[in-house]
């Protein structure tokens, strides 16, 4: 089975750091690299990896569907319905959980975790301002409908910025969202065992 990603999720997947932040729109296509990133982590026997979104409801609506059909061919039963986790066929697991059931997250050793969504909830804010959801979204409609654009904006003036005094990480980055340039070459070599699907680079017309 082939797996596309587009340049700039691609050069996400190929980052060895430990920690990652990802900062991106609604069509950037977060959460399907979020799956790749879980079926390559957990194709071991014996590791576990997470889908954390902000609830319950939310993982499963946003992941649950996509990560069945992703796996289906590498499943060692059938997906846990009710746990929303799936066995594959080396005996890795991936689960979908909920940061509002934040007591059921301990006592797990995990070898691998996506947050996903977290940017603050509406309810989030309001807690802050001392206020009800609802009278947040009567009042304030404006700001909260502005606010992720504004602050998308400042970043990406911030990152221009560093990109225009030199920073070469900043160049770079810029050049592969916003121009569309790609590195050549094959993944980097790693101990972990090679999963049964091809995580490759989507091309585009020559």
């Amino acid at each position: 089975m082939r797996l596309t990603l587009r340049a700039p999720q691609w050069t996400i997947f190929r980052c060895r750091k430990r920690y990652r932040v990802l900062v991106a729109g609604r069509r950037f296509g977060k959460t399907q690299l979020a799956l790749v990133e879980l079926c390559q982590a957990a194709w071991k026997e014996g590791r576990l990896a997470w889908y954390v979104a902000p609830t319950y409801k939310q993982a499963k609506r946003v992941a649950w569907n996509g990560f069945r059909q992703m796996t289906r061919p590498y499943w060692a039963g059938g997906p846990r319905e009710t746990d929303l986790s799936i066995e594959s066929s080396r005996g890795g697991t991936i689960a979908l959980r909920g940061a509002d059931n934040y007591d059921g997250l301990r006592g797990d050793g995990l070898d691998f975790l996506v947050l996903d969504e977290y940017g603050n909830t509406q309810d989030q804010i309001a807690s802050v301002l001392g206020q009800s959801s609802r009278t947040l979204r009567k009042y304030f409609r404006d700001e909260l409908d502005r606010g992720a654009t504004e602050a998308n904006s400042q970043i990406a003036h911030a990152l221009f910025k560093k990109a225009k005094d030199g920073d070469t990480t900043a160049q770079i980055f810029w050049l592969k969202c916003r121009a569309g340039w790609r590195e050549r070459g094959g993944f980097e070599p790693s101990s972990a065992p090679v999963a049964p699907f091809l995580v490759s680079l989507e091309r585009g017309p020559a």
